[in-house]
């Protein structure tokens, strides 16, 4: 079975706009490679210093077997945000769309 979800994540904590030009091409591979192409995506200065980058589903992901896809890829968008930024947090949000 499958569920129309929409993803929305964040990426805080990138030091400098160097840490932010290695992680958006990383990402957006990632993007690419689980077929996801509708994200719209802000770069914004944090409070706390240095840069976050946040983005979200354009629309909803279909999405089979989600119990199973949304913590791999949870995992997977946290590993790839780390090789470039290894200090960055990355926070994951799904909207279960309500379709009733």
């Amino acid at each position: 079975m499958s569920v129309n979800i929409d993803l929305t994540f964040e990426i805080g904590g990138l030091a400098d706009m160097a840490a932010v030009k290695a992680v958006v091409p990383a990402v957006r591979r990632l993007l690419d490679s689980e077929r996801i192409d509708s994200m719209s995506g802000r770069i914004r200065p944090s409070a706390k210093g240095g840069f976050s980058v946040s983005c979200e589903s354009d629309y909803a992901l279909s999405v089979s077997r989600s119990y199973q896809w949304c913590p791999e890829f949870e995992q997977a968008l946290a590993e790839c945000v780390r090789q470039f930024a290894p200090t960055a947090d990355v926070q994951v949000y799904w909207d279960y769309r309500d379709e009733d």
